[in-house]
């Protein structure tokens, strides 16, 4: 945990000593037991931020692939890789839509991930295929979208979290174009459907999801105008904390267009 810590410090940092300190906190999180809870575990969120922000810094071009690894460091990654994975395959609790912890645990360990195996084992054919999986998986929970059990709405909410991150991966990483962008096409008005019409803890959950996507394709917006709607109606919304989530889904999306 204290090396987990660390890390995050040092990228934010962007300390000269980030690498070796991220390479001990893959090493401390790849051999720790994967207990149920983890996204429980307050270190567990800034060890998954440091080492995406970290590990494509490794190299000159911005890509780091395993031929360039030591043996030990190849298998650390592997290993962190399959505990992450083992970890967001897990059936989630209804606790997901009211903890936003969880989800933000959610967030940072697809991102973490997605950046091993871009970065490290340059498999961006892996990330698209979990795209492809993950649009399935939601599509069909999604299919029960007015008669969905506690259940069925925490797996939904898991599914646009890891789709929707994932999405803004490649984005972010200049790979949105092809059947990537067609699935952001397919998501988005599902998505915006369900902030509207869904059950109200699923609503304020998935809020964050419409702007992961409109954060890297703005031309949503234009073409897919129940986005607009959605956001409308939840700034106008009897729920204090579907107005909030309204409200901050939309600061961070224009924060971002003025950084940009």
């Amino acid at each position: 945990p204290a090396a987990a810590a660390a890390a995050a410090a040092a990228a934010v940092a962007g300390s000269a000593a980030a690498p070796a300190i991220a390479a001990a906190a893959t090493s401390a999180a790849a051999t720790a037991s994967p207990a149920p809870g983890v996204e429980d575990l307050p270190w567990i969120v800034p060890a998954c931020d440091a080492l995406s922000r970290v590990l494509p810094r490794w190299s000159e071009n911005g890509a780091l692939y395993q031929a360039a690894l030591p043996e030990a460091e190849l298998g650390a990654c592997a290993a962190l890789q399959g505990r992450l994975a083992e970890v967001l395959n897990r059936r989630p609790s209804f606790s997901i839509l009211l903890e936003r912890g969880k989800l933000l645990f959610v967030r940072a360990a697809v991102q973490c991930h997605c950046t091993l195996m871009a970065v490290v084992f340059n498999d961006l054919a892996g990330v698209g295929t979990l795209v492809e999986d993950t649009m399935g998986r939601l599509t069909r929970c999604a299919e029960w979208q007015q008669e969905l059990s506690v259940q069925q709405q925490a797996e939904l909410c898991h599914e646009a979290w890891r789709l929707c991150t994932m999405l803004e991966f490649l984005h972010a990483n200049g790979h949105s174009e092809g059947s990537f962008n067609g699935t952001v096409e397919k998501v988005a008005p599902l998505l915006a459907a369900l902030s509207q019409g869904g059950p109200p803890a699923l609503r304020v959950a998935l809020m964050p999801c419409l702007g992961f996507l409109i954060s890297g394709h703005g031309q949503l917006l234009y073409s897919t105008p129940c986005l607009i709607d959605a956001f409308r109606c939840g700034l106008a919304s009897e729920s204090k904390a579907l107005r909030a989530r309204t409200a901050e889904t939309l600061a961070r999306l224009f924060a971002a267009e003025e950084a940009g």
